[in-house]
Order: C-alpha cells, then sequence, then structure tokens
C-alpha cells in the first residue's frame, strides 16, 4: 500500500503562511501520533526548514515548467510563421533559465520526499520498539 504525505507537512495557505500541520495517518488510515508530536512538528526547526524548502521547490518547479511552456509555445509560433530574432531569443532565454530554475526545484524536491519518507521509517521503527517493550512489561 503507498504511504501517506508526511504526518509533520504543514498545510500552506497561498499567502505562505503556515495554517498548521496535516494529521498524522498510519497505513491503515488511523491517528499515529498524540497531539503532542504534532505541536513539535510546528516548532522542530528542521521540519519548519523543511517545509519551507519545499514551498520553494513547489514554486521553482512551477516557474520552470512555465517557462518550458513559454518556449514551446514560441518555437510552433516560428513553426508556424516566419522565425524572427525576438522569437529565437525567447525561445533560448525561457530555456536557459527555466532548465537553472527547475533542474535545482527537482533535485531538492527528491530531498524533501526523501527525509519524510525516513522520517516515516525512523517513527514506525519507534513505535514497533515501543510497542515490544509495551508487551515485555
Amino acid at each position: 500500500m503507498a504511504s501517506r504525505p508526511n504526518p509533520a507537512t504543514p498545510f500552506f495557505r497561498h499567502d505562505g503562511g503556515v495554517t498548521g500541520t496535516m494529521p498524522s495517518i498510519d497505513e491503515a488510515g488511523a491517528p499515529a501520533e498524540s497531539a503532542s508530536a504534532s505541536a513539535d512538528a510546528a516548532t522542530d526547526p528542521i521540519l519548519v526548514r523543511r517545509a519551507q524548502i519545499a514551498r520553494l521547490v513547489d514554486v521553482g518547479q512551477k516557474v520552470g515548467y512555465l517557462l518550458f511552456g513559454v518556449a514551446i509555445v514560441a518555437f510552433v509560433v516560428t513553426k508556424i510563421d516566419k522565425p524572427t530574432s525576438l522569437l529565437t531569443t525567447i525561445i533560448a532565454a525561457s530555456m536557459g533559465v527555466g532548465s537553472l530554475i527547475l533542474a535545482p526545484a527537482i533535485v531538492f524536491g527528491y530531498g524533501v520526499k526523501a527525509a519524510a519518507r525516513e522520517d516515516r521509517k525512523q517513527a514506525a521503527a519507534k513505535a514497533a520498539r515501543a510497542q515490544k517493550a509495551g508487551h515485555r512489561a
């Protein structure tokens, strides 16, 4: 079964503010963490920084793909109409700037997802150890 998003991932408003954290849900769909763990997610500087990076990644990907789209439209226009130096400049600039923005956004996006996945693994291992310790007592 596919895993759900990182439970500690903050929700973002369109104006960039954080509205709270996602509820923590395990593979079965049940709450996985206590309310105090959610409060820790809002104050943990690593999770806050990761959320900032995730927000920048999202913006970077949108801008990068938008610039690629501009380049494609300009290319189609050059094929339909007579190519001009302006269209050629738009194509080259859009592809160049789009690549400079999109490449790091993709790489950092994978990093954020890998860190969230690792956090989920560690939380599951910790819960399993606690459950084993609880059965022994």
